[in-house]
């Protein structure tokens, strides 16, 4: 029954029961009267996840070592000790960048150098060939996803990634080398080769003309060079649209990535250009050149020692 006069001890009434959002008897977060909970006075089990009076979470006063917690083992992304590849607390790994050769006229295939930057970051390389005094790089790593073609069919001489890469986008760009750099970059001359193969099931030749060779300071590998300075020296196959077995072609581990990446060969008629798979092999077939969602841009080019 309700009172017609409370008798109250405080925020709760004696006789009824009721309950007055006033003269709570708090204990840190929680009225011991009523129960009611307040967003203070919390006894935090530290970073266990809640409070011990009212069950609220928190993720918060972790007893960080280094970048594990002691208490709860949570790990953060910062504070990490490590030794060498990896964090001897929480056993996180991280590529380390290569070992850097300094003196360019000792450089020999398979050095790595930094030559240029790349979005405000060294920018390695590796030396792919050493001739005289001239040295082939090719980027460590792939830069970025591009197309090798805005639209329609093209081979290296007339796609738009080869005028992206000896422009404002890579060559010509102060962002990524200073006048000395671009200087000692050498303009070679590359062909532009395309891929034949033969459909197993009605012998459609499948043939892209090469287009005019080219003098770039800045390219892309072609599938020769790409099999020879990589040591390729395994076989990897290609099927037709009926699973038929086509040719055999070369594939390696070591050409692997961590994406697919563009040679500057072109094929199905021009309308595809030959890509390096996240598997080390090359896809002869290829990727439509107007793809810019997945493969991804190596450059290579010459330097004067």
């Amino acid at each position: 029954m309700n009172c017609l006069i409370h008798k109250w001890d405080g925020c709760k009434c004696k006789r009824c029961g009721k309950v007055r959002d006033e003269q709570h008897d708090w204990e840190g977060c929680k009225c011991k009267r009523c129960g009611k909970t307040r967003d203070e006075g919390h006894d935090w089990d530290l970073c266990k996840g809640k409070c011990k009076r009212c069950g609220k979470a928190c993720d918060e006063q972790h007893d960080w070592d280094g970048c594990k917690c002691k208490r709860c083992g949570k790990v953060r992304d910062e504070q990490h000790d490590w030794d060498g590849c990896q964090c001897t607390r929480c056993g996180k790994t991280r590529k380390l960048p290569p070992v850097i050769k300094e003196n360019l006229s000792a450089c020999m295939a398979g050095d790595h150098i930094v030559f240029g930057k790349w979005k405000g970051a060294p920018l390695y390389w590796t030396v792919l060939d050493a001739q005289g005094d001239k040295l082939l790089l090719i980027t460590d790593e792939c830069l970025e996803t591009k197309p090798f073609h805005l639209s329609g069919a093209a081979a290296w001489d007339t796609c738009s990634l080869r005028e992206e890469l000896n422009g404002e986008y890579f060559y010509t760009n102060h962002d990524v080398f200073s006048e000395k750099e671009r200087q000692a970059i050498l303009e070679t001359t590359n062909d532009s080769p395309g891929i034949y193969y033969q459909n197993v099931r009605n012998w459609e030749e499948l043939y892209t003309n090469p287009g005019n060779d080219t003098q770039d300071y800045v390219f892309l590998l072609n599938v020769v060079e790409a099999c020879k300075y990589f040591n390729v020296t395994g076989k990897g196959e290609m099927r037709d649209s009926m699973g038929y077995k086509a040719f055999e072609f070369p594939q390696s581990e070591r050409l692997s990535a961590e994406f697919p990446w563009w040679l500057r060969n072109s094929t199905r008629k021009g309308a595809a250009a030959v890509v390096v798979t996240t598997h080390g092999m090359i896809n002869y077939n290829g990727f439509t050149v107007s793809e810019r969602h997945t493969p991804q841009v190596r450059p290579a080019l010459w330097i004067r020692k």
